[in-house]
């Protein structure tokens, strides 16, 4: 099974928080909310997951992203 998780925005809500990191990277408790977001894909038996970023956010968010599809 396929999956896509949307991350892309300005996070303008989160302001003053998300101006130095993006929104799906903020942390909940002990993870990201990134992490949670691709834990619950996996939980569903998801086996590709796509991550839709904004421009210039893909490095940092696939990075974290590839960590917790390894952990879990």
């Amino acid at each position: 099974m396929k999956a896509v998780i949307a991350v892309a925005g300005m996070g303008t809500r989160f302001f003053p928080i998300a101006k130095t990191i993006n929104k799906c990277m903020l942390p909940i408790l002990d993870q990201p909310v990134l992490a949670y977001a691709v834990a619950d894909c996996l939980a569903a038996g998801a086996d590709q997951i796509a991550i839709v970023t904004g421009t210039g956010e893909a490095s940092p968010i696939s990075t974290a992203a590839v960590a917790v599809a390894r952990s879990g």
